[in-house]
């Protein structure tokens, strides 16, 4: 089936989507089509996952290279960092352009694919995993004590708007995990520069805006540009603290003669990454908790003996607080928005419809998150009881930030991250919902979610219905 309807699929192509699956009955394989591209529409979890097997005929690496043309990667780079090794000695591969390894036998890897396994060697569980995951978790914590807030939170009681609270303590918690206190010394105002960045970004990716259509999105750009260069561009020890991977693709990229210019803009897409979800999922799962008075007392008691020594025992919250992770599994579910997508380099067979050169792969993860036969006839419902007791985190159709088959296993740590914010914040203050942003004296009511704004990720609240709190301290 092709549906020739290119605006519709821009302005709402989870809708676009819905409407093609009418017309079959099992939801087989189907195409969209407009001029210039066919999207092939991959539903069924036996599906996506041949999908993910076919890793050579349907690749990642087109998309790869769009998104680092969008973040201003020139053209000449991206050969080089796809540029395959060419000799080898004691058994560590150099690159034709005189990269060599630091610490990997990158296997006759391309630049960009031996960074792939430097992530997949940094966030899988183990030594290199808990160091940068312990840093990020003890940054939460202590931007999360009292004394520690800004003085507009806890002294003015302003307003707070929630996505603000939640992006201000994350991305700065990333942030210097990743690449140490150094950045902001540099310039001390990006956390809040990645966070307009951010919000605007879907005008970058999707559909690009010119400047004079996004001015805060491209002046948030530029700035993070200008920091990152000069970020890349200091002595390598002022980058000590950076996380080992980070380093290591620093290390690479000078060998491999690139210049500081592109090495700003892929940090910048690095960054973005890394920051897109996490502070986003913790807005949602905190609106869930504090519009439910009584999921909120079980999970403030869940997580209670976490605390009762002065050092927080974050094991009991990753390991002990069911509650707490269904809802974790629940807003996820519900609340991811991005698609996942290949670009057909071969005739690949998936089910009954062989896919054909030049086109496209896309798998609508929000599709299989509301299916009804994997989790209920209400899926359109929030009810994290659906994940308790039960193995349903594990059903193919559950697949949270696509991590399942992703070569990215970044999750691990979005995991515990998110997980140790929701849990200081609701055990260390008394949170009072004051009202949505659209509308200061109405009663609050529970965020909308933007079901048109296209996302990478954690879909984005309805602008005017994202609420704002006030905070208090626990006595």
């Amino acid at each position: 089936m092709h549906i020739g309807h290119a605006m519709n699929f821009f302005d709402n192509s989870d809708g676009l989507i819905s409407y093609g699956r009418a017309f079959l009955d099992d939801d087989a394989p189907f195409a969209i089509s407009f001029p210039g591209q066919t999207y092939n529409v991959i539903i069924r979890p036996q599906d996506v996952a041949a999908v993910y097997e076919h890793t050579t005929s349907l690749s990642w690496d087109y998309y790869l290279k769009e998104l680092l043309l969008s973040f201003g990667v020139d053209k000449s780079v991206l050969a080089k960092t796809w540029r395959n090794p060419s000799t080898h000695q004691n058994g560590y591969a150099i690159q034709a352009n005189g990269v060599k390894s630091h610490g990997i036998k990158p296997d006759h890897k391309s630049l960009v694919h031996w960074t792939e396994d430097l992530y997949r060697q940094q966030f899988p569980p183990g030594p290199r995993f808990d160091e940068l995951s312990d840093k990020m978790v003890g940054l939460i914590e202590d931007s999360l004590r009292w004394t520690n807030l800004p003085s507009r939170y806890t002294v003015n009681e302003e307003r707070i708007p929630l996505m603000e609270f939640c992006a201000n303590v994350l991305i700065d918690a990333t942030t210097r995990s990743l690449l140490g206190d150094f950045i902001y010394e540099i310039e001390p105002k990006l956390t809040p520069m990645m966070l307009e960045f951010t919000e605007e970004s879907w005008k970058l990716l999707m559909l690009p805006y010119p400047k004079v259509a996004a001015p805060k999105l491209h002046t948030a750009k530029k700035a993070i540009h200008n920091a990152l260069c000069k970020y890349v561009t200091a002595p390598p020890e002022s980058r000590a603290k950076a996380v080992w991977m980070m380093n290591e693709v620093m290390q690479a990229q000078v060998a491999a003669d690139i210049d500081n210019t592109d090495k700003a803009s892929i940090m910048h897409a690095l960054l973005y990454i890394a920051n897109i979800n996490a502070y986003r999922l913790s807005f949602w799962i905190l609106n869930y908790i504090l519009f439910d008075k009584n999921l909120l007392a079980a999970i403030r008691a869940e997580v209670v003996p976490a605390f009762r020594s002065r050092t927080v025992d974050f094991s009991h919250i990753l390991e002990c607080c069911p509650r707490l992770i269904a809802v974790f599994n629940e807003t996820l579910r519900l609340t991811y928005g991005s698609v996942s997508v290949r670009r057909v380099m071969a005739a690949t067979k998936i089910g009954d419809k062989t896919l054909h050169p030049n086109t496209s792969v896309m798998i609508p993860i929000r599709q299989l998150h509301y299916d009804d036969d994997a989790f209920g006839g209400d899926a359109e419902v929030f009810d994290p009881d659906r994940f308790l007791n039960n193995d349903l985190d594990q059903s193919p159709s559950f697949l949270p930030f696509g991590e399942r088959f992703n070569s990215f296993p970044r999750p691990f740590l979005a995991k515990r991250e998110v997980l140790a914010f929701v849990a200081l914040v609701l055990h260390r203050f008394e949170i009072e919902i004051v009202g949505n942003t659209s509308d200061e004296k109405a009663d609050p009511s529970l965020p909308e979610i933007d079901q048109i704004c296209q996302t990478l990720g954690i879909m984005q609240p309805v602008k005017g219905t994202e609420v704002c709190i006030r905070l208090k301290e626990v006595a």
